[in-house]
Protein backbone atom coordinates (compact mmCIF):
# COMPACT_ATOMS: atom_id res chain seq x y z
CA UNK A 1 0.00 0.00 0.00
CA UNK A 2 1.39 3.38 -1.04
CA UNK A 3 1.24 6.23 1.41
CA UNK A 4 -0.37 9.38 0.04
CA UNK A 5 2.07 12.30 0.27
CA UNK A 6 0.90 15.18 2.42
CA UNK A 7 1.76 18.84 2.03
CA UNK A 8 1.15 21.64 4.53
CA UNK A 9 0.39 25.05 2.98
CA UNK A 10 2.29 27.66 4.99
CA UNK A 11 2.06 31.36 4.31
CA UNK A 12 0.86 34.68 5.68
CA UNK A 13 -2.70 34.83 7.00
CA UNK A 14 -2.79 37.58 9.62
CA UNK A 15 -3.76 40.98 8.21
CA UNK A 16 -4.14 39.56 4.69
CA UNK A 17 -7.20 39.67 2.44
CA UNK A 18 -9.19 36.58 1.51
CA UNK A 19 -7.58 36.64 -1.93
CA UNK A 20 -4.05 36.83 -0.48
CA UNK A 21 -4.76 33.94 1.88
CA UNK A 22 -6.86 31.70 -0.30
CA UNK A 23 -6.03 32.19 -3.99
CA UNK A 24 -2.61 30.53 -3.97
CA UNK A 25 -3.83 27.77 -1.65
CA UNK A 26 -6.76 26.97 -3.94
CA UNK A 27 -4.37 26.90 -6.90
CA UNK A 28 -2.00 24.56 -5.00
CA UNK A 29 -4.92 22.18 -4.39
CA UNK A 30 -5.50 22.02 -8.15
CA UNK A 31 -1.79 21.62 -8.97
CA UNK A 32 -1.22 18.86 -6.41
CA UNK A 33 -4.02 16.34 -6.99
CA UNK A 34 -1.89 13.44 -5.73
CA UNK A 35 -1.36 15.07 -2.35
CA UNK A 36 -3.41 15.27 0.79
CA UNK A 37 -3.47 19.00 1.49
CA UNK A 38 -3.30 20.42 5.01
CA UNK A 39 -4.47 24.03 4.93
CA UNK A 40 -4.35 26.18 8.07
CA UNK A 41 -7.04 28.41 6.58
CA UNK A 42 -9.56 25.89 7.91
CA UNK A 43 -8.75 27.57 11.24
CA UNK A 44 -9.08 31.13 9.90
CA UNK A 45 -8.79 33.34 12.99
CA UNK A 46 -8.47 36.71 11.26
CA UNK A 47 -10.42 39.39 13.11
CA UNK A 48 -10.57 37.29 16.28
CA UNK A 49 -7.14 38.02 17.72
CA UNK A 50 -8.48 38.87 21.16
CA UNK A 51 -10.55 35.67 21.51
CA UNK A 52 -8.84 33.14 19.21
CA UNK A 53 -7.65 29.97 20.95
CA UNK A 54 -4.05 30.79 20.06
CA UNK A 55 -2.54 27.72 21.74
CA UNK A 56 -4.81 25.39 19.78
CA UNK A 57 -4.08 27.22 16.52
CA UNK A 58 -0.32 26.80 17.00
CA UNK A 59 -0.64 23.20 18.21
CA UNK A 60 -2.83 22.27 15.23
CA UNK A 61 -0.40 23.90 12.79
CA UNK A 62 2.53 22.04 14.39
CA UNK A 63 0.61 18.75 14.27
CA UNK A 64 -0.09 19.35 10.56
CA UNK A 65 3.58 20.06 9.85
CA UNK A 66 4.65 16.93 11.75
CA UNK A 67 2.32 14.79 9.65
CA UNK A 68 3.45 16.30 6.34
CA UNK A 69 5.76 14.89 3.72
CA UNK A 70 6.76 18.47 2.84
CA UNK A 71 5.77 22.08 3.43
CA UNK A 72 4.83 24.37 0.55
CA UNK A 73 5.59 27.86 1.80
CA UNK A 74 4.63 31.25 0.41
CA UNK A 75 7.72 33.24 1.42
CA UNK A 76 6.74 36.77 0.46
CA UNK A 77 9.36 39.09 1.89
CA UNK A 78 6.67 40.78 3.95
CA UNK A 79 5.69 37.48 5.54
CA UNK A 80 4.31 36.94 8.98
CA UNK A 81 5.47 35.78 12.38
CA UNK A 82 3.48 32.60 12.03
CA UNK A 83 5.06 31.74 8.69
CA UNK A 84 8.53 32.40 10.11
CA UNK A 85 7.81 30.14 13.08
CA UNK A 86 6.48 27.40 10.80
CA UNK A 87 9.64 27.70 8.72
CA UNK A 88 11.84 27.10 11.75
CA UNK A 89 9.60 24.38 13.21
CA UNK A 90 9.59 22.38 9.96
CA UNK A 91 13.33 22.89 9.47
CA UNK A 92 14.18 21.66 12.97
CA UNK A 93 12.20 18.50 12.36
CA UNK A 94 13.76 17.79 8.98
CA UNK A 95 10.58 18.39 6.98
CA UNK A 96 11.46 19.60 3.46
CA UNK A 97 10.30 23.17 2.81
CA UNK A 98 9.66 24.23 -0.78
CA UNK A 99 9.24 27.99 -1.02
CA UNK A 100 7.87 30.36 -3.61
CA UNK A 101 6.64 33.95 -3.64
CA UNK A 102 3.07 34.79 -4.55
CA UNK A 103 4.01 38.45 -4.93
CA UNK A 104 5.28 39.12 -8.48
CA UNK A 105 7.47 41.97 -7.22
CA UNK A 106 9.23 39.74 -4.69
CA UNK A 107 10.48 36.78 -6.70
CA UNK A 108 14.20 37.48 -6.85
CA UNK A 109 16.15 35.13 -4.60
CA UNK A 110 18.88 37.71 -3.99
CA UNK A 111 16.45 39.89 -1.99
CA UNK A 112 15.37 37.22 0.49
CA UNK A 113 16.53 37.23 4.09
CA UNK A 114 19.49 34.98 4.86
CA UNK A 115 17.19 33.29 7.39
CA UNK A 116 14.73 32.31 4.68
CA UNK A 117 17.52 31.16 2.36
CA UNK A 118 19.11 29.04 5.08
CA UNK A 119 15.91 27.24 6.09
CA UNK A 120 14.32 26.50 2.72
CA UNK A 121 15.10 23.19 1.05
CA UNK A 122 14.24 24.65 -2.38
CA UNK A 123 12.98 27.96 -3.75
CA UNK A 124 11.04 28.62 -6.94
CA UNK A 125 9.86 32.02 -8.21
CA UNK A 126 6.39 30.66 -9.03
CA UNK A 127 3.86 28.43 -7.30
CA UNK A 128 3.55 26.27 -10.39
CA UNK A 129 7.29 25.48 -10.38
CA UNK A 130 7.24 24.68 -6.66
CA UNK A 131 4.32 22.29 -7.23
CA UNK A 132 6.13 20.58 -10.12
CA UNK A 133 9.06 20.01 -7.76
CA UNK A 134 6.78 18.52 -5.11
CA UNK A 135 5.06 16.25 -7.63
CA UNK A 136 8.30 14.97 -9.15
CA UNK A 137 10.08 14.55 -5.81
CA UNK A 138 7.40 13.17 -3.48
CA UNK A 139 5.09 11.07 -5.64
CA UNK A 140 5.64 7.75 -7.34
Amino acid sequence: MTKIPTVYLAGPIAQRSDAQCKDWRERANILLPEFRILDPMVRDYRGQYDVAPFAKIVEDDCTNILSSTAVLMNVETCGSWGTAMELRFAFERGTPIVGFSANPKEKEWKWFSPWVKFHLTHYYPALEDACIHLRTTYTI
